[in-house]
């Protein structure tokens, strides 16, 4: 510590944020979707104009019976503690838990390596009366990997092939910023932060939302958020 406090005060032009702390400004995706799954699970009507402002039709395939008795999750791990739940609970449990971890991320990681264990899609809702299921592919300062897209549509494939008495409709969008998510429309449902913040009420979550476009804007993504206000 007395080392970083003398090279400090010998570097004093590298301490002109005075103010970085009280106004810190994050650039994480995960800290965006929780405020912002905070707002969905606030009331139906929140998860109702979230669905109706995707690109193509998603809204139309969910009912509002479906919406009031959806079930969110942040960060879902269904498929790790499925995994989990057979090697405690059947007999030979660890082998059967090993081969089916072997199979499920042939499956799913066909361009690349990668442990299902590790996969966890951003934001997740189960309709019961459709028996539908939504996964969120979140970003909000990079582009989108095609490959996680792919991913978790094969994600929602093998809730299907696994639990084909609750999983019937599997659904995956794209959530990031519109420079970004108008590339993703032809492969999927999309929304951006910056149409999020247009429908969001007057708040926390607003203006948390807002303070992290103003800060890629000003630093970061100009050219991409050349329209935001």
């Amino acid at each position: 510590m007395e080392k970083l406090e003398t090279y400090l005060q010998n570097k004093s032009e590298i301490r002109m944020f005075n103010d970085f702390v009280t106004n810190f400004s994050s650039r994480e995706e995960r800290h965006y979707c929780a405020y912002l799954f905070s707002w969905l699970i606030s009331s139906d009507q929140a998860l109702r104009a979230y669905l109706d402002n995707h690109s193509g039709d998603l809204g139309n395939k969910i009912s509002n019976e479906d919406v009031k008795r959806a079930k969110a999750y942040y960060e879902y791990t269904a498929l790790r503690e499925l995994l989990d739940s057979v090697k405690r609970r059947c007999s030979n449990g660890y082998e059967i838990k090993e081969k089916l971890k072997e199979i499920i991320e042939s499956e799913i990681f066909t361009a690349t390596t990668g442990d299902i264990q590790k996969k966890k899609p951003d934001l997740v809702f189960y309709f019961p009366v459709s028996k539908s299921i939504l996964l969120v592919e979140a970003k909000f300062e990079m582009d989108f990997d095609k490959s996680q897209i792919n991913q978790s549509i094969k994600y929602g494939d093998i809730l299907k092939i696994l639990f084909p008495d609750q999983v019937t409709n599997v659904y995956v969008s794209a959530l990031g910023l519109n420079y970004y998510t108008e590339k993703q429309k032809g492969t999927c449902p999309t929304i951006s932060w910056e149409k999020i913040h247009s429908i969001l009420p007057e708040g926390k979550v607003k203006n948390e939302i807002k303070t992290g476009l103003d800060y890629q804007k000003k630093l970061i993504h100009k050219n991409a958020l050349k329209n935001w206000e």
